[in-house]
């Protein structure tokens, strides 16, 4: 598995991919859920173009479909279960077995993912151009948590705060008001799709009124 390139001028994250076997739906069937739900995340994943081969796709039963939710741009969100060494999805499943909806499973990821960034994320950079360092695995479903972001905001005492999530385990930050940072950060982008694994999109997202939105693509 190749893994992303990185230099040190662009501070760009060399991480793995998943750990272990990444399985496309939860084999924990036997598990209630008070044994999985402080081991949920939510996870920023690339949606399937229409016209993709659909040989590669997996024919599964409806209640092994993975749970996805459109977000912005060509991404989605998916739930994963942290297995201490690899991931597995929570599929429709799961909930029936669990006996919740989809708004608690939300809610309970993004609470983790909190909960994780709180103890775990660590901020590299200045008030130009940075990068977040967290797990290898969820840099990039940061993105989706509100909290971090108002921390974020003090640390680098900035606001309009524009980031890049080209690859999964990347999560690279600049503002509107760098323009260098924002070239780096294209640059950065440019780099990671020449050589990296995992990759997301190539889009810029911007932060206004505490909510995300698509601002440039990178070409």
């Amino acid at each position: 598995m190749r893994r992303v390139a990185t230099t040190l001028i662009l501070f760009l994250l060399v991480m793995t991919g998943l750990l272990g076997q990444n399985n496309p739906t939860s084999n924990l069937k036997t598990d209630s859920w008070s044994d999985v739900k402080y081991r949920i995340y939510p996870m920023i994943k690339p949606t399937l173009n229409e016209d993709e081969d659909t040989s590669t796709r997996f024919e599964l039963k409806d209640s092994d479909l993975p749970i996805s939710e459109p977000y912005l741009a060509e991404l989605q969100v998916a739930y994963v279960i942290d297995n201490e060494g690899y991931y597995t999805y929570v599929n429709y499943g799961d909930l029936k077995q669990w006996n919740i909806n989809k708004d608690t499973l939300s809610k309970t990821a993004i609470e983790n993912l909190n909960i994780l960034a709180n103890g775990r994320a660590q901020f590299h950079g200045d008030s130009t151009y940075g990068m977040i360092v967290l797990n290898g695995n969820l840099e990039a479903s940061l993105m989706l948590s509100d909290g971090f972001w108002e921390a974020i905001t003090q640390t680098i005492k900035q606001k309009n705060l524009v980031i890049g999530i080209p690859a999964k385990d990347v999560l690279l930050i600049t503002h509107l008001e760098s323009s260098d940072g924002i070239l780096t950060l294209k640059n950065a982008i440019k780099k990671i799709y020449e050589q990296g694994d995992h990759l997301l999109t190539k889009w810029l997202f911007k932060r206004e009124d505490g909510a995300w939105s698509k601002f440039e693509l990178v070409e």
